[in-house]
């Protein structure tokens, strides 16, 4: 006999457990990632150096480190285990044209504390202040480029490459070896910029002692380079320095790609971004592109000293419109986004449901005299990560899709998760065993309550889902073929090439079969072949639930 339990949308979670749990849960430190534009967080400098003009969106406006580490117990109280800093080190300070030169990206010294934003006393500071918490530090380093007008390039001009702005973007030497909007593009394949930048890098190791660097625009450098870097700076700092790469497309193949060249410890899954804005969670949409995009890590390679860190998941950051901009509510996303694989990193101001949908919108000052709407409710989340180990480091499937409704199962041989959501306002219905017990939250009472829609289960008792591998059909429709050309099916997942044509599966009978893991999901299409190339299908993608049955056809 099972029992179902209704809930309104209104509600945020239901919790297996002995005992209701508090309305706010104590302090605990879950896994998540802060993220700070500094300029844009915390002035804790009130006489700091240059002009500031909080009313121009493209001028500086204060922030700076000795704000950020005024902000670490505010972070450590709300439960995030690691901060991520916008670059810090010397940079441009005037704008170029209409463009703002306050986020730091437009480098001029990798080696020396821009003094905007203070002092290397103060980036240790910060660093202290963090590990006093318990928490890690990543720095954001740039090795792709300089700032306009760096004088670097006039004293060393054998160390850039001079090709011009990309102007293919689908040019794989042009993204790699020339300049990105601009920027002189450093060559790394020369000696002594490979050098120059792994001596920066282990001076903030030797002065700061980070835990890790977040690697900006990481497709634009030579494969290869990033995995000398993290080898040298981590014969310094020890195996447990991480380099997370900012790979910024939303090809889970391409990613894979960077994290094996690069032997990254992990890189941002943009994929499943995409995939969440696009779904019944944020737009008017089904959960096709969301259920295709939860296994990003399915991609991953397993590296020789022991497997990939969990990939960085995200929903917005300072490149992108923001959450609260695009989503019809930001806060089932962001429950989801805890729920499912990977460590969630959150972006400065979405507990302000920050709405900027284009910069410098998007970069808008963190307002602390306003009302931080979601804080509590993220400090939930966090509190939830920490003591649910199948959300950190479970495995996941999706045991349930439909148009309405999608829920994914996560799993530990001694817990089991279910992170359900629901995209039309009616009663969630969720099944358990007999004898299980569920309790409510106190966060009923909340008007409409932040995560409306998305429900976090914890079952009292392990049901590990069987994730045994499972015979997937796709059938075609008709397409015109010349002689020697052939249907194969294509698809994001392994199984169906990841989007590779040369490695789709073959047509015979007017179907694709083959064997995808229980729980998985791919979105799959038609491709022709032939001794003239390929030829893809103009067809929206059509996601497939391992063991199911799709038809697609060509247009």
């Amino acid at each position: 006999m099972r029992a179902i339990i209704r809930a309104n949308v209104t509600i945020l979670l239901l919790l297996a457990c002995r005992a209701p749990e508090p309305e706010i849960p104590p302090p605990a430190r879950g896994d998540a990632l802060y993220f700070a534009l500094v300029d844009r967080f915390a002035d804790g400098r009130p006489d700091a150096p240059g002009a500031v003009d909080r009313a121009d969106p493209q001028a500086w406006h204060g922030g700076d480190l000795p704000g950020l580490v005024a902000k670490v117990p505010w972070l450590a109280e709300q439960g995030y285990g690691a901060l991520w800093i916008s670059p810090v080190t010397r940079a441009r300070t005037e704008p170029i044209g209409e463009w703002g030169a306050y986020h730091g990206y437009w480098l001029y010294d990798p080696a020396e504390v821009e003094p905007r934003f203070g002092t290397t006393a103060d980036l240790k500071a910060l660093s202290d202040a963090l590990h006093a918490q318990g928490m890690r530090l990543y720095l954001d380093v740039v090795v792709n480029h300089v700032g306009y007008d760096s004088p670097l390039v006039a004293a060393h001009p054998d160390w850039f490459h001079h090709g011009g702005d990309i102007e293919d973007w689908g040019d794989p030497d042009q993204v790699v070896g020339r300049d990105v909007h601009g920027l002189p593009d450093l060559a790394q394949e020369n000696p002594e910029v490979e050098q120059w930048l792994v001596d920066a890098g282990l001076h903030w190791v030797t002065e700061v002692a980070p835990d890790g660097f977040r690697v900006d625009a990481v497709r634009h450098v030579p494969p290869g380079f990033l995995a000398r870097y993290g080898d040298a700076l981590k014969a310094k700092a020890g195996p447990g320095f991480q380099i997370l790469g900012e790979v910024f497309d939303g090809n889970p193949a391409r990613l894979r790609e960077r994290a094996i060249s690069d032997r990254l410890d992990s890189v941002f899954d943009f994929p499943l971004m995409y995939g969440m804005k696009e779904s019944a969670i944020c737009a008017e949409a089904d959960y096709q592109r969301l259920a295709a995009n939860l296994f990003t890590a399915r991609h991953m390679p397993d590296r020789p000293d022991g497997p990939l860190a969990p990939l960085v998941t995200l929903l917005d950051n300072h490149d992108v419109p923001r959450i609260a901009a695009v989503c019809r509510g930001p806060g089932p996303a962001l429950a989801f986004l805890y729920g499912v694989q990977g460590t969630p990193s959150v972006t400065w101001g979405t507990e302000a449901l920050a709405n900027g949908a284009h910069e410098p919108e998007n970069r808008a000052d963190m307002p602390w005299d306003g009302e931080l709407v979601l804080a509590d409710a993220l400090r939930q989340l966090n509190a939830i990560r920490a003591r649910w180990p199948a959300l950190r480091e479970g495995g996941q499937a999706i045991a349930e899709m439909s148009p309405q409704r999608i829920r994914v199962v996560r799993w530990t041989a001694d817990e089991t998760v279910w992170v359900v959501h629901q995209a039309e306002a009616a009663p969630l219905e969720v099944e358990a065993a007999e004898g299980w017990v569920l309790t409510k939250t106190a966060l009923e009472p909340w008007d409409g309550g932040p995560f409306a829609g998305t429900l976090l289960v914890r079952l009292a008792k392990a049901e590990p889902f069987d994730a045994s591998p499972r015979e997937t059909t796709v059938t075609v429709g008709p397409v015109e073929l010349s002689e020697g050309e052939a249907i194969r099916v294509v698809g994001s997942a392994p199984e169906v090439g990841t989007w590779s044509a040369k490695d789709a599966v073959p047509v015979e009978d007017g179907a694709a079969r083959f064997r995808m893991p229980g729980g998985t999901a791919s979105a799959v299409k038609m491709v022709v072949v032939g001794a003239n190339g390929e030829r893809w299908s103009q067809a929206a993608d059509v996601t497939v639930l391992a063991g199911g049955t799709v038809a697609i056809g060509w247009q």
